[in-house]
Order: C-alpha cells, then sequence, then structure tokens
C-alpha cells in the first residue's frame, strides 16, 4: 500500500495541481479526440452552484463511491462526472445519478487538459451559480470533496439563515 502513494505522490510532484480560480469555463468543449463538442453552458446556470468529478480507471487512487456518497449528502447541487475509460463504476448508481439530473461525460486526459485546463485526476472543480470556478484540487477522500465545496455550503447555509430572518 505504501508503495503506491509513493508512485501517486510522484506522480502529483511532475504535474500541475494549481486551478486559475475565477475561471469562467467554456460552454463548449472538445472531450474525446475526433468528436463534436460538448455542451457546458448549463453550468453558468445553476441554482446553486456545480461541483465537477474528474476520474478515471486508470488511476489507483479515484474513488468513484466518494462521489457517489456526495452526490447523496449534498442533494442540492448540480454535478457532472467526467470519467476517462468505458468501464465507468458510477454507472452502478445510474438510478441515483438519474434521478439527481447528474450529467455523466467520457473524456481523454490530453482533451481535458486543453479544454478545460485539467490536468490529473482525481480532481474536482467547484463552481458558483455563473459557473466561475470558485475552488478545485484533487480529491480523493470524502473531507477533501467537502472541503474544496464549503464556499458552496456555506453560501447556501447563509441564505437558509436570511430566509428564517
Amino acid at each position: 500500500m505504501e508503495e503506491n502513494n509513493i508512485g501517486h505522490r510522484k506522480f502529483l510532484k511532475s504535474s500541475r495541481v494549481d486551478y486559475e480560480l475565477g475561471t469562467f469555463l467554456p460552454s463548449d468543449v472538445i472531450l474525446m479526440r475526433e468528436e463534436k463538442p460538448v455542451d457546458l453552458s448549463w453550468l453558468s446556470q445553476t441554482v446553486n452552484g456545480s461541483v465537477m468529478f474528474f476520474l478515471s480507471s486508470y488511476c489507483e487512487v479515484c474513488d468513484a463511491e466518494i462521489v457517489i456518497q456526495t452526490i447523496n449528502d449534498f442533494p442540492e447541487y448540480s454535478y457532472a462526472i467526467f470519467f476517462e475509460s468505458p468501464n465507468n463504476p458510477v454507472l452502478r448508481h445510474a438510478k441515483l445519478l438519474d434521478e439527481r439530473g447528474v450529467k455523466l461525460y467520457p473524456f481523454q486526459l490530453n482533451q481535458l487538459e486543453s479544454s478545460i485546463k485539467v490536468q490529473l485526476v482525481p480532481f474536482q472543480l467547484v463552481l458558483n451559480t455563473v459557473g466561475q470556478v470558485i475552488t478545485a484540487g484533487i480529491i480523493n477522500t470524502l473531507p477533501m470533496i467537502k472541503a474544496l465545496m464549503m464556499p458552496l455550503i456555506r453560501t447556501k447555509e447563509n441564505n437558509r439563515n436570511e430566509e428564517l430572518y
């Protein structure tokens, strides 16, 4: 197990992990070579903000189950799951994903790098209601996901408190 963690850390050191906050995502992106652009304009029109997860079956530390748990725990946000490879384990939860309106997108990492500027997995982007990236980072545990979602969570809680007064 320790060997995998060391290998993972080496990979992270050689990759750019930071993400330019405040960036607006393009509305049309190419996620697969020789495919038509995918429309992501819906991300700039969400009610409470959105969360984008980037996973791959080629990644030993990518855990689709924590993504599903997050969607269960925070149903008020919009979600998109980007997954590299045909073996997408989140599809085991198709009913939940459909009920929550979660969008699924296949991708190739080199295309993702040039279109959305995500360069590694597992990664998460959190967007406000107008589609602006407010937090971004590596994820592989529920606390990591929740920490990145805190601006959305706090805004939602503040809005609830204001409604009470």
